[in-house]
């Protein structure tokens, strides 16, 4: 029995890891959300539904892939000063340790802010203005963690990834707000082969080529929330602490 259980399992198994299995995999998911997306805009023409649909086929992708340490949703973040972001599209978040602030009917949060790893907005095409007010207002709250979660040695500070749906043609991040030295932002389209990344520290902008801009993101947003120090560093005192301001909890020394 045992010999033929190996050898049906030898016969079933023929999928083999080439270093270019991780690339070959997300091509057929690239095109297969770009097929959902030809599907919902021919669904609909309501600026909403269309946007809040495309949101929702990325989400689920990045819930498919990504480890269940990391949570992913739609919503707010929060500090314990009070101050509120604007909704993000996609927030991933850390759930196995602080609580929500908030959960809505239709599925949204609102979360502490030192448990963001990093948000996603989702544009049908691109507008500088918008965009980097959205990305002011989103780093203004990040910005009040507590500081056991937000050292400036860091790469604690969530990061910015904004995906246009639209072909995007060379953005002029040249004086953008955008850049910024304390996070990783990106900025890609699903129509193109470029991504602009400005790393943890570096505060430019570096084009990059690419050929498939999922993948890109995927590899970088992965990357960075994996980096995180307080993954690793962070006790149970600094959590308490943290989520201790919110609650009007006694700081443990």
């Amino acid at each position: 029995m045992s010999a033929r259980f190996s050898h049906s399992a030898m016969t079933m198994n023929k999928t083999k890891l080439t270093p270019s299995f991780w690339t070959d995999h997300l091509q057929y998911l690239h095109k297969s959300i770009l097929a959902q997306i030809t599907r919902i805009r021919a669904g609909s023409k309501h600026p909403t539904i269309i946007g809040t649909s495309i949101e929702t086929a990325i989400r689920r992708a990045l819930k498919d892939y990504f480890p269940h340490r990391f949570s992913i949703g739609t919503g707010q973040i929060a500090s314990a000063n009070g101050k509120i972001s604007p909704q993000m599209d996609i927030l991933i978040y850390d759930q196995t340790t602080f609580p929500l602030l908030a959960l809505h009917e239709d599925d949204s949060v609102i979360v502490c802010c030192e448990s963001v790893f990093g948000c996603i907005e989702i544009k049908t095409k691109w507008n500088r203005r918008d965009i980097e007010d959205h990305f002011v207002r989103f780093k203004a709250v990040d910005r009040e963690r507590h500081p056991s979660f937000n050292t400036p040695s860091s790469e604690d500070a969530a990061s910015y990834t904004m995906i246009c749906v639209d072909p995007l043609e060379g953005p002029d991040l040249t004086w953008s707000s955008l850049k910024n030295q304390d996070r990783q932002v990106l900025i890609t389209s699903l129509q193109g082969n470029v991504v602009w990344l400005s790393e943890w520290g570096d505060g430019v902008f570096s084009e990059v080529k690419i050929k498939n801009p999922l993948e890109a993101v995927f590899q970088h947003l992965l990357g960075d929330c994996m980096r995180k120090r307080f993954i690793q560093q962070t006790g149970p005192v600094e959590t308490y602490n943290a989520v201790g301001r919110y609650f009007r909890w006694t700081p443990i020394a």
